[in-house]
């Protein structure tokens, strides 16, 4: 079974007890992807307050937030939830598919790599 080994964030550590300074923040989130067992993929994505995301449309007037999670108030059960229900809605018979699936949500370390030298 496919699953999170890690979470975290450098700009809030520990992630489980950060507490946002206001209603506005934004972080960068590493989560390590993998099955049962040792080693996992690296993945990141943009983790903001949803009144950080209206600020910047208002700023851009139009946004495509690609591999970003945007939430209402930050509860660090609710991101863990929210990646675990993407991870499995990606899950699919191999590794390989399910971390191309996974990129979409989250940018893969391997997303460019192609296998040749």
């Amino acid at each position: 079974m496919i699953g999170i080994h890690t979470i975290f964030s450098a700009d809030a550590e520990p992630l489980i007890e950060w507490v946002p300074p206001s209603d506005v923040w934004e972080l960068n989130i590493q989560v390590d992807i993998g099955d049962e067992g040792p080693g996992a993929d690296e993945f990141q994505f943009q983790l903001m307050s949803l009144a950080m995301f209206l600020s910047k449309l208002e700023v851009h007037g139009t946004l495509a937030p690609g591999r970003a999670v945007i939430m209402k108030r930050y509860s660090y059960g609710d991101l863990v939830a929210t990646v675990e229900r993407i991870i499995a809605k990606c899950e699919s018979g191999s590794w390989e598919r399910t971390a191309r699936r996974l990129d979409w949500y989250f940018g893969w370390e391997f997303s460019n790599y192609d296998g040749k030298q």
